[in-house]
């Protein structure tokens, strides 16, 4: 009888091993969780308030993501190509400007004063949609707006601000619209045109009082918000291109990226004392600036770089790179970053030729997730699919080590299993190992009881 115990139990451990090996891909890939697709190429992330979804904006729909468990929830359809997303101070909405334009055959050709004439036109059909975070539905949707670039909303959520670009202006160097939206009627309520730039981004003060907005020849236009007029405009000189900016928590500097200097072709971040309107200083060197955040303390600004897909990390105090992140493959553009100010989300993109596409290419992106904190591991969501078979974007998680270091490109490693993992694996190994041991056992004493 105890002969057969032996046999049961050495059977048990054989079993407990082979569930043990094909439970380890298992294991493996709950650790690094699941791929979620989201589709498109990723451009704007906005956060709720309470850090505990992001909503990005992924040129087909609107992915809402949950930052605890990096699992998409849902996606969902707004207007066509939606661009950019804001959240409202009270996490209740948000708010997504739609792209949507396409050519049309006129029925009667249009003659041009010269006499040419045109059979087709780009019909504008842009939109602003509203969405429920309660349902994650769009409950509502404000037309009248032809090619919407930036929004922001102000800090007591009655109002959304657009920045409507103009393309009739094209002749006159660009112009477009100030929209003014109230949220409780989602309705247009003031517009303010111009016709001196192209409008590329905005940001609202922390009290309210002021709008900010970028235009493409060079200079932002400060916007009085209780009369809904232009009061200043600071200029960055004639060429120097800006576009995307962000401002500090206390509303006293504004963060700009662009040419520092359009005839060498150096690219940086301007920054801006909003009291005197004045430009403080210009930090050069970084590899086409694009998106933009800072801290909660207002401490660090968090800068994308195109051309080095990395994220570079501003002391604000010294306006000087402390270190920088790897921002994944390429194209990392939007960002953002927790209440809490721990961690960071970067939309990332890549592009491969493809067959069959609008352009010839196409694009599947990433959300990179990382610890503000240079001494933390953290993971990192990447995509797993190849460029030239997907057309969706998807979040894959690994783990990236943030070093101290000037660059931590070099420093990413995939960690397949978390401790906890590990020493589950290390016990059954053992208990396997004893098992085998005892089988081994009993078969040499068999033997030798038989001899």
């Amino acid at each position: 009888m105890k002969l057969n115990l032996n046999y049961i139990f050495g059977g048990l451990m054989v079993a407990v091993f082979l569930v043990t090996c094909l439970s380890l891909p298992v294991l493996s890939a709950a650790n690094s969780e699941p791929t979620v697709f989201v589709g498109g190429y990723l451009w704007s992330i906005a956060i709720s308030p309470d850090g505990k979804n992001i909503y990005v904006t992924n040129s087909e729909t609107v992915s809402v993501i949950d930052t605890s468990a990096n699992k998409l929830l849902t996606s969902i359809k707004t207007g066509d190509k939606p661009w950019a997303a804001t959240t409202s101070p009270d996490g209740k909405y948000v708010y997504v400007i739609n792209r949507d334009l396409y050519y049309a055959q006129l029925d009667v050709p249009y003659v041009l004063p010269d006499g040419r004439q045109l059979f087709e036109a780009t019909v504008m059909n842009a939109s602003l949609s509203v969405i429920s975070t309660a349902t994650n539905t769009v409950v509502a949707t404000v037309m009248g707006i032809d090619d919407p670039l930036a929004l922001a909303v102000s800090p007591d959520g009655k109002y959304v601000y657009v920045l409507d670009n103009k393309p009739s202006e094209a002749a006159v160097g660009g112009g477009g619209d100030l929209l003014v939206i109230n949220t409780a009627t989602n309705s247009i309520s003031s517009v303010l045109s111009f016709i001196d730039g192209i409008p590329l981004d905005l940001v609202v003060s922390p009290d309210g009082k002021y709008v900010y907005f970028t235009q493409g020849t060079g200079f932002i236009s400060v916007v009085d918000t209780t009369t809904n007029t232009r009061v200043a405009r600071i200029s960055f000189g004639y060429g120097n291109g800006i576009n995307y900016l962000a401002i500090s928590p206390d509303g006293a500097f504004l963060y700009i990226a662009g040419f520092t200097d359009y005839l060498t072709g150096t690219l940086g971040v301007y920054v801006v004392d909003t009291k005197t309107n004045t430009i403080v200083t210009a930090i050069s060197g970084l590899g086409a600036p694009n998106g933009l955040t800072v801290s909660p303390d207002g401490k660090y600004l968090y800068v994308t770089e195109l051309w080095n897909n990395t994220v570079s990390v501003i002391n604000t105090n010294t306006n000087r790179v402390e270190y920088t992140i790897s921002a994944g493959v390429n194209y990392p553009q939007g960002i953002a970053i927790s209440p809490d100010g721990k961690t960071l989300y970067v939309a990332n993109n890549v592009y491969a030729p493809k067959k069959d596409c609008e352009f010839g290419v196409d694009y599947f992106g990433e959300i990179l997730t990382t610890h503000t904190d240079p001494n933390t591991i953290e993971t990192t969501t990447t995509s797993s699919a190849s460029a030239f078979e997907s057309s969706n974007s998807d979040i894959y998680v690994v783990a990236q080590s943030v070093g101290n270091a000037a660059s931590n490109s070099d420093a990413d490693s995939f960690v397949p299993f978390s401790p906890l993992q590990s020493l589950i694996i290390v016990l059954i190994s053992c208990v396997v190992a004893a098992g085998l041991l005892t089988v081994v056992q009993m078969k040499y004493g068999s033997a030798k009881k038989h001899q």
